[in-house]
């Protein structure tokens, strides 16, 4: 279920609270005031799992870039060399 953060008028405080899409929230959690709340904009969060964050390590992406490259450019100078 997602979780979305709410700010309440009357407190001053941001909260969270996890709802379904089409649901709307109109108390603050913290200190009970009704229809002060305003929904903010907040970025998606998803948790990986294990073998996903093997998969997903900061520099994979580059490192296999950099891997296919070498051998674009490996058969590319093949290639040329074979032309001649």
């Amino acid at each position: 279920m997602p979780r979305y953060r709410y700010n309440c008028a009357a407190c001053g405080e941001d909260f969270l609270v996890m709802h379904s899409p089409d649901e709307a929230w109109e108390k603050c959690t913290l200190c009970g005031t009704a229809d002060e709340v305003n929904k903010l904009l907040t970025r998606p969060s998803y948790k990986l799992t294990p073998a996903d964050q093997q998969r997903h390590k900061a520099g994979t992406t580059t490192e296999e870039f950099i891997a296919s490259s070498k051998e674009e450019l490996k058969q590319m100078k093949k290639e040329l060399i074979d032309k001649r």
